[in-house]
This record gives structure tokens, sequence and C-alpha cells, in this order.
């Protein structure tokens, strides 16, 4: 899924020259075929679906449709322009499908220890197949035809499809925390009733700061590779050894750059997180706040370099793109922490949902200051990303305030049976310590036994 969509975004200019269309001004289009697969999430509908079918039988019927359709994508004919609209929004529905499916899964197959490493490892896949895609795009689909390098996406949903009916096993419902089925009754809830649990100050802090990042980076992917290649024409300035001097270049390497950063990143917040922390994870705000505090001075610094070089620029770039990225799998693991498992689907599709949504807003907002003619106005576009820094840094410190008491009510109120457990443990220790003292008295009596027969 990753792969197909950065692709598809790389070779844009490609398609957009071929099929005569601009297909960036389809962003409504896609953000209606987002919401649309929401509100069906969230529906009793989709629900009932998912009650019918196993989850392994979803994603497999899933990753079908998706192989398919990305091997129709690479055949449309230049005068059905519109079939590939079609395409693009069934794909991308069926793309946040499965990146919504991602967390929630985690949540359930992991447990509270593991979860973190899970993120980490999800996240590091997406982007190394983000950095295949797009050299692929850079090196093979300018040279040849992108129809010919696109194929490598209906062979990967084949791998894929082939590894989920083979090795994938249906979550139990979580290493986490099971749910309690007997105590508590079964209410089939509305659409926005099923959002209540949701509704908590940690919850939306933390969403809004995930978003604020997501925003900035897709912001940056947006802009920055086009804003290298305005400097690179504008000042005469060229990327050193054997690069050559291209859109493609520019793009290449500024993913190169990203994902190295992304990757840093959100290995030096967890082992910061993990040092500074007293009690589990308490540490987490303080670190996703200071690093978007952070991204904010030197991503600054990028941008009043840019005219002097290209590789010190591109310093600054790297640092202030690990500084970004600390909070990659410290606030996907704090969201699933104060809700409770059963609504971990419903938390994961509202992300990817407003994820898109903030995604398409980010690029029209860069885009509407200037229409890519002017050094400086797309300089002041990206900015504007250093003020949502901001934004997001604070929320995560006000996060301080409520986390620690929405996560142990979450863990409180996700804990089944707990009364029963605590019967149990209570009567194990009684009868332990019944046991250990008859022992005690046995011990006792033998000893005096042989004590008065020594006697006489």
């Amino acid at each position: 899924m990753v792969f197909d969509r950065y692709f598809t975004e790389a070779v844009m200019p490609l398609i957009e020259e071929e099929y005569g269309i601009d297909i960036k001004k389809t962003a409504l289009v896609d953000g209606l075929f987002a919401l649309g697969f929401t509100i069906l999430a969230i529906s009793p509908v989709f629900r009932y679906f998912g009650d019918w079918l196993s989850q392994k039988t979803i994603m497999c019927i899933g990753m079908t449709l998706w192989t398919l359709l990305t091997f129709t994508f690479c055949f449309v004919p230049k005068q059905w322009f519109w079939l590939i609209l079609l395409l693009r929004g069934l794909l991308d529905i069926l793309a946040d499908f499965f990146l919504s499916c991602a967390l929630p899964l985690i949540g359930h197959m992991f447990s509270a220890s593991n979860r973190r490493l899970a993120i980490f490892g999800s996240q590091l896949c997406s982007f190394l197949f983000r950095l295949i895609a797009i050299c692929i795009a850079a090196l093979v689909a300018n040279q040849f035809s992108w129809h010919v390098a696109r194929l490598i996406a209906p062979c990967l949903g084949v791998i894929c499809l082939s590894l989920l009916l083979v090795f994938m096993k249906d979550p139990s419902g979580g290493n986490t925390e099971e749910e309690d089925e007997d105590d508590e009754p079964q209410v089939e809830c509305s659409l926005f009733s099923c959002l209540k649990p949701l509704l908590t100050w940690s919850f939306a802090l933390i969403m809004i700061g995930s978003l604020s990042v997501d925003f900035i980076h897709e912001g940056m992917f947006a802009v920055i590779p086009d804003f290298l290649d305005r400097t690179r024409n504008e000042t005469g300035k060229q990327w050193p050894l054997f690069l050559s001097q291209s859109y493609y270049s520019d793009f290449m390497i500024y993913s190169a750059i990203k994902c190295a950063a992304d990757v840093l990143g959100m290995l030096l917040g967890m082992e910061i997180s993990k040092l500074l922390s007293k009690e589990p994870h308490s540490a987490d705000p303080w670190v996703c706040a200071v690093g978007l505090f952070a991204f904010t001075p030197i991503f600054s610094l990028f941008l009043f370099f840019i005219k002097d070089g290209i590789v010190l620029p591109c310093v600054f770039l790297f640092i202030s793109g690990v500084f970004l990225s600390l909070n990659q799998a410290l606030s996907e693991d704090m969201m699933l922490s104060v809700i409770r498992p059963k609504f971990y689907t419903i938390a994961g599709q509202l992300q990817a949902f407003l994820t898109r949504l903030i995604a398409g807003i980010s690029v029209k907002i860069q885009e509407s200051n200037s229409e890519k003619t002017s050094f400086e106005c797309m300089q002041f576009a990206l900015m504007f990303l250093t003020v949502v820094a901001v934004i997001g840094g604070t929320c995560f410190l006000y996060l301080n305030l409520s986390f620690r008491k929405d996560r142990e009510a979450a863990d409180k109120n996700a804990t089944p049976r707990q009364s029963d457990v605590e019967k149990s443990l209570f009567k194990y220790e009684k009868e332990n310590i019944v046991s250990k003292a008859s022992d005690n008295i046995s011990y006792t009596f033998s000893a005096q036994t042989a004590i008065w027969k020594g006697l006489y």
C-alpha cells in the first residue's frame, strides 16, 4: 500500500502529461472517498460484516481487490482518463482500510511491553517501502515507462496475499486485556455514539499532536523536492559527486534523508523515553513536545541557509527530521494506552481518515501561497510548518495534565473480571498461608514428640 501510494506521487508528472489531466485537483474527490469509507467503517453495516467474516478473510478479500485494481491501473487507455480518477479513489480507500487496520492489530496482538517495538517495526517497513518506491520511480519510470515500473505493485500484492493466507491468524482479542463479555452487556451503538468513549482529553490531545506531525510530513513531502529543484535553478548550486541535476534526484535525495531521519528519530525517541521514565512511559509526552519544539528552530535554519549552498541545509533538514520523528512510535503507543481494546479499530479508522484529510489540507495550504513560481513564496509556505509544530508541541505539553489519569482509567476498565482475579489471588494466598501454618504445626509437633521420646 505504501509502495503504491508513494510511487504514484512520484510519477504524477508523467501521468498528468500522458492523460492530460491535473490529478492534484482531485483532492476533493479523494477526500469524499475517504469520508465515505470512514462513515461505513464506523457504521453498524460495516461491523456486521466484521462479525460475519473473520478479520483474516476481510483482509484477504481487500488485498485481492487491491492487487486487481493496481494491475488494471497500468493498462488504462489514454481516452479513459476518468477511469484513472476512479481507480485512484478506490485504491486510496483500500490503502486507508489496511493502514487503519495496522494499529488495532498491533494493539490486539502484542502486549503493552512489546507494543512499542511492534509499532517501530511497522513504521520501519513503511519507510523502507516508501524509499524503494521513490527510487524505482526516479530510476526506472523516468528512463522507460511508469506502466512497466508500476507492475511491481501487483506483484507485491500477490506476495502479501500469500503471506496472509499462510501465516496470518485471527487475533484473539488481546495479549493486552480481554473483554469482559459476561459482566458488560453488548449494546449496539449508532454511528456517532461509538465515538463517545474516545472523547477524552488525552485522546484528543494525542490526536491533535499526531495530526500536526502528519501535516508537517505531508507538507514537506509535497513541497521540499520542488523547493530544492527551484533552489538549484535560481542559485546555480548543484549536487556534489555523481548525482544528476534533475527533479528526480531532488526527490530521491530528500526521500533518503527523510527515511534515515525517521528511523533514527524513532529509535532515539524510544530510548530517551525509557531512560527518563520513572514510571512506565511517563516521559512520553515530554519527549514528544521537546521534539516538536526543537524541530522549529532547526528547520528555520534549513530555510535560512538554503541560498548559501545545498549540503549544509540538508544537514539541518536531517536533524530537524530526527526531532520531528521522536514521537512517531510514542504517540501511537500513547493512543492505544488511553483507550479500551474494544475501541482500537474505531480509533484506527478515525485516525486514518483525519490523517488523510490533514494531508490534503496541508498540500493545498502549501500550494495556495503561490503557483510555485516564486522561491520566496515557497519559503514562506514552509515556514508555516514551524507554527504547526509549536501547536503540536503545546498539545503534548498539556497532555501531561491528563495522560496518567486516563491511562489508569483505561487499564482499569479494560481488565477483565478484576474482582474475580482479586478474589482468586486472595483465596490462593489464604490457602498458601493455611498450608504453611499447618506445615509449621506438624513440624513443631514432630519435634516435640522426638524430644519426649529422647527423655523417656
